[in-house]
This record gives structure tokens, C-alpha cells and sequence, in this order.
């Protein structure tokens, strides 16, 4: 009896997933670093973090670069998914990378710059830069400026 008991209390003493609550908290610790502390780029910054980037193409031209998915994360890191067209041949790519923001003009509105890291997409390389206003709409659409 006396080892059952032991064990049902070494079971209930184990260790304990991170609660959603210390998730979130690390999360927002996380994007203090990139997001500039005023109102409006906090509310910019959450919209920003929680929107899936589909069909933005940072690269037009004779080299075309369409992301499928680019998303941008708390700790300053992003990450895109897509197709680089040449000619009439396209090729599925990913690249990522960091990014950092201007305070916003509007709660919904800031010049974004995310800096390439790593990258498999023809015609680009590390340290290349996009440099984008970004309108971020309550429906998740965005219409993007590049600068």
C-alpha cells in the first residue's frame, strides 16, 4: 500500500506542460524586443504576428517572387514559403530571416524591413532586404507599399 502511495504521488509531482496563460506572456515578452511600446505599433505589431501573408510578392520583374505563406513571429523571425518564377519556369522555394518594424502611423498601418538569413530561391541571397509599408485590414487583407 505504502508504495502505491509513493508512486501515485511521484506521478502527480511530475513535470507540468506551460500553461496556454505563460505562453502568451512569453509571447508578448518576445515581441516587446521588436514592437516599438506605443499604442499604435503594439495593436500594428498583434495584427502583423497573427496574420498568414498569402500571395505577397516583395520581388517583381524579370524574376518573380510570390510567397505563399510569410509569417512573422514574436521573436523577431520570419519565415516564407513560395514560388520564384524565371522566364515561364517557376520553382517552389522558402526563405527566413529577421524583422523589425517602425512605430505605426495608424494601428493598422507600419513600414515593416525583414532581412533574408537563409534562403533556397533563385536570385536571392543572405542580407537582402524588403522594405514595405503595410496596411493590415481588420479582414486580414493587407495592401503593401514597397519603400
Amino acid at each position: 500500500m505504502l508504495t502505491l502511495l509513493i508512486a501515485s504521488l511521484l506521478v502527480a509531482c511530475g513535470e507540468k506542460e506551460a500553461s496556454e496563460t505563460s505562453a502568451v506572456a512569453e509571447a508578448t515578452s518576445e515581441a516587446a524586443t521588436v514592437v516599438p511600446a506605443d499604442k499604435n505599433s503594439t495593436a500594428f505589431g498583434a495584427r502583423l504576428m497573427s496574420n498568414n501573408f498569402e500571395g505577397m510578392k516583395p520581388v517583381e520583374g524579370d524574376v518573380k517572387l510570390t510567397y505563399n505563406s510569410l509569417k512573422f513571429s514574436p521573436d523577431g523571425t520570419w519565415a516564407a514559403n513560395g514560388i520564384v518564377e524565371i522566364a515561364d519556369e517557376g520553382m517552389e522555394c522558402m526563405e527566413s530571416g529577421t524583422w523589425t518594424m517602425e512605430p505605426a502611423t495608424a494601428d493598422n498601418v507600419a513600414t515593416v524591413a525583414w532581412t533574408i538569413v537563409e534562403t533556397n530561391c533563385a536570385g536571392r541571397e543572405a542580407g537582402g532586404e524588403t522594405r514595405a509599408e503595410l496596411n493590415i485590414l481588420d479582414s486580414g487583407a493587407y495592401k503593401m507599399k514597397m519603400r
